[in-house]
């Protein structure tokens, strides 16, 4: 998996500036590490490679080193952090000189965090690294690891968010302990209900839901992350229009809005032409969730990523 992301930088890279001519070894070279660990070459990486008799395969040994250096695995830590578009300052201290400390499993000994790292999704980033695994695992991983340790948490506890979903398992498990839990889905019901990141403490909190919201802002990040739709309709601006879709959606709240009380403004927002160009699809990957506002539920919900334009 690591080689395959590394020849897809380096082809990217290469085809979009190169122009159809071949790039010299040492721009190869500095491409590389650029990508992979975010720093250009020593003066002795360059030496090697314009000494080595085979440029070429000096070239994949050095990227081979890369590709196991902890700065690969810190970059690409960090484009999953940008995915799930999570914030990489809650993990150190501001004060702390650089940023070697992020690509370790660290403990809530370490004074520098004002969060740990040791949530559920946290170490699925970690397992899918260090273990070289597919990032197919962020949607289709069955495992959670995480420390129930309270200060682990960013809206619910991981111990509190599975309780319902993995009730015997946790039964014996102290809230507090600073032990690591380690838990893979059995049963049909478990196997239904996890999908990796998305179903993790974090992802709740980050993406959180209300009873107008409805789980939409959870579809969102689905189709965001995962089908790359950031659900933004293409639509020309209209002063009119965008005032009428703003009483629309706030019927109710609106003394000068006459709609039948018994019409909802749900109702008449999800049947707009504008709001149904991103409704149809929204909706039916919102009711996934459905069950599972706070914590994830033990039974999985009526709902998926097919839809019908209406």
């Amino acid at each position: 998996m690591k080689r395959f992301i590394a020849s897809a930088f380096l082809v990217f890279f290469a085809t979009s500036f190169s122009y159809g001519q071949e790039i010299s070894p040492s721009a190869e070279l500095r491409r590389a590490s650029l990508l992979l660990r975010g720093q250009l070459p020593s003066s002795e990486e360059y030496a090697q490679i314009l000494r080595a008799k085979d440029r070429r395969k000096a070239i994949d040994n050095l990227v081979d080193l890369y590709l196991a250096k902890p700065a690969f695995q810190l970059r690409m830590r960090t484009r999953m952090q940008e995915l799930f578009r999570l914030k990489q300052e809650a993990f150190y201290h501001r004060e702390v000189p650089g940023r070697e400390i992020l690509n370790k499993r660290e403990d809530y000994s370490n004074p520098n965090f004002f969060q740990g790292n040791s949530n559920a999704m946290d170490q699925l980033f970690f397992s899918i690294l260090e273990k070289n695994l597919s990032w197919d695992e962020l949607l289709v991983s069955k495992t959670v690891r995480f420390k129930p340790d309270p200060k682990n948490a960013f809206f619910l506890t991981d111990i509190e968010f599975y309780k319902f979903a993995f009730e015997d398992e946790l039964a014996g498990v102290n809230a507090e302990s600073i032990d690591y839990v380690e838990m893979t889905g059995k049963s049909a019901s478990q196997q239904s209900v996890l999908a990796g990141a998305i179903t993790t403490s974090r992802f709740f909190s980050r993406n959180q839901t209300t009873k107008v919201n409805k789980n939409r802002r959870r579809a969102a990040a689905v189709f965001r992350t995962f089908l790359c739709d950031e659900l933004k309709p293409v639509i020309l601006p209209n002063a009119a229009e965008d005032l009428a879709l703003m009483k629309l959606a706030l019927n109710g709240y609106e003394k000068e809005e006459k709609q039948p009380e018994k019409t909802s403004s749900e109702k008449l927002h999800g049947e707009d032409p504008q709001c149904a160009s991103c409704h149809y699809k929204l909706d039916p990957a919102a009711r996934t969730f459905r069950g599972s506002s706070l914590a994830l539920n033990q039974k999985p919900a009526a709902g998926g990523l097919v839809f019908r334009r209406r």
